[in-house]
C-alpha cells in the first residue's frame, strides 16, 4: 500500500497533496520541470499519520535524487528520532561522492546498514534510492539493485513524530545535516499483506557489503542516593535472551579508598579512584550472560560511609 507520494508542480512549493497538514518551509523552490531544489534550511514536512508507522510490516521509503551541490553528511527523510523508534535514509561524504545508509530503530532492535563506498556521484544525474525492511533485513537499494544488506531483529517500528524530507525539521533548519541538491517522488510504502512473497532483487556487481550498526546499550537503570551510608544498591533493569550486564557503583567522599564487591561479580570487577576527596568508582561486568527478565539489585560496600552515591545498570544489546 502507497501511504505516500510527493510530486511537485512547477512553481508550486506550499501544498497539501493528501489534506493531512503537509508543508514545505525554508528556502525552497519547485522549478519548472516539477522537482525541488533544496539549497538548505528547507523541509517537507507531515504530521504523524497511523499510516506512516508501519508497525511489524514489511515497509520501504525513498526518492529520486540528483545531487548537484556537492555532497554532505545529510538527512534525506526520516520519520522518528534518533533516541527513539525511527527509520531514516542519510547520506554520507566521501570525497566527491555519496554512500548512504538507511537505519530502522524498532520495539526490538536497531539496523543502520552503510554501502561500503561511494555509490552515488554528485554530478547531477537522477538516481533512486531506496531503504527497505523485509523480515529481518534491512536493504539499500539503488536503482532497482540491493547494494547493501544487514540482518537484525527490529520490531515494531511507530513513532508519533512528523514525516520529514529534506532536514531533521523546521526547528532545527540551523543544522548542518540539510540535504542539498534536487529532489522528487518522495514516497512511503507499507505492505500488510501477508504470505506474499517478495519480488526478487538482484544485487549489482561487486554489491557493497553491508556495515551493521547496532546500538550497544539495550536498556539502563540509574539511582542516587543521599542517605548516609556504605553499601549501595544498583537499580533493575530489563534484559533480554544472550544479553551481558555492567554495573557500576561511584562514591563521593574524602575518605573513600574502595569498595567489596557484591559476590555476584567478585571476579569480573575494575576498581579505580581519582584522588581524595572525589569520586571512587567500582565498575564489573556480569561475567556472562544474565536472565531474560531483568539484572541488578547488587549492593556493594564503599569501605567509607558517604551521602554523594550513584549507581548504574547497563544491560548490552546481544550481538
Amino acid at each position: 500500500m502507497l501511504v505516500s507520494e510527493f510530486t511537485f508542480s512547477p512553481g508550486t512549493v506550499t501544498f497539501d497533496p493528501y489534506g493531512t497538514g503537509t508543508t514545505i518551509c525554508g528556502d525552497v523552490d519547485a522549478t519548472g520541470a516539477g522537482v525541488l531544489d533544496l539549497p538548505g534550511r528547507s523541509v517537507v514536512e507531515t504530521p504523524d499519520h497511523l499510516s506512516l508507522n508501519p508497525g511489524t510490516a514489511r515497509f520501504s521509503f525513498g526518492a529520486r535524487i540528483a545531487l548537484t551541490r556537492g555532497v554532505g553528511a545529510w538527512n534525506v527523510m526520516q520519520k522518528g528520532s534518533w533516541g527513539d523508534r525511527q527509520w531514516k535514509l542519510s547520506i554520507h561524504p566521501v570525497g566527491g561522492a555519496a554512500p548512504f545508509s538507511c537505519r530502522v530503530s524498532g520495539s526490538t532492535g536497531i539496523l543502520r546498514v552503510f554501502t561500503s563506498g561511494a555509490v552515488v556521484a554528485a554530478d547531477g544525474a537522477w538516481h533512486q534510492v531506496v531503504c527497505a525492511r523485509v523480515g529481518n533485513e534491512v536493504q539499500v537499494r539503488l536503482d532497482g539493485a540491493i547494494v547493501a544488506r544487514g540482518t537484525g531483529p527490529t520490531g515494531s517500528v511507530s513513532s508519533t513524530k512528523s514525516y520529514l524530507v529534506g532536514s531533521k525539521g523546521s526547528g532545527t533548519l540551523s543544522d548542518p545535516d540539510q540535504y542539498l541538491g534536487l529532489l522528487d517522488d518522495a514516497f512511503v510504502q507499507v505492505d500488510l499483506r501477508t504470505g506474499v512473497a517478495e519480488p526478487e532483487l538482484l544485487p549489482v556487481e561487486g554489491e557493497a557489503t553491508a556495515v551493521v550498526e547496532t546500538e550497544p546499550v539495550l536498556h539502563s537503570g540509574d539511582a542516587a542516593e543521599r542517605t548516609k551510608a556504605a553499601g549501595h544498591r544498583t537499580p533493575i533493569a530489563t534484559s533480554t535472551a544472550g544479553a551481558w550486564a555492567v554495573s557500576l557503583w561511584s562514591n563521593k567522599s574524602s575518605l573513600t579508598s574502595g569498595w567489596t564487591a557484591p559476590t555476584e561479580v567478585a571476579g569480573c570487577q575494575y576498581q579505580g579512584s581519582a584522588g581524595s576527596g572525589r569520586i571512587t568508582p567500582l565498575a564489573a561486568d556480569s561475567g556472562g550472560p544474565v536472565g531474560t527478565l531483568s539484572y541488578g539489585g547488587l549492593t556493594a560496600v564503599a569501605s567509607q560511609a558517604g551521602t554523594m552515591a550513584t549507581m548504574w545498570t547497563v544491560v548490552l544489546n546481544p550481538r
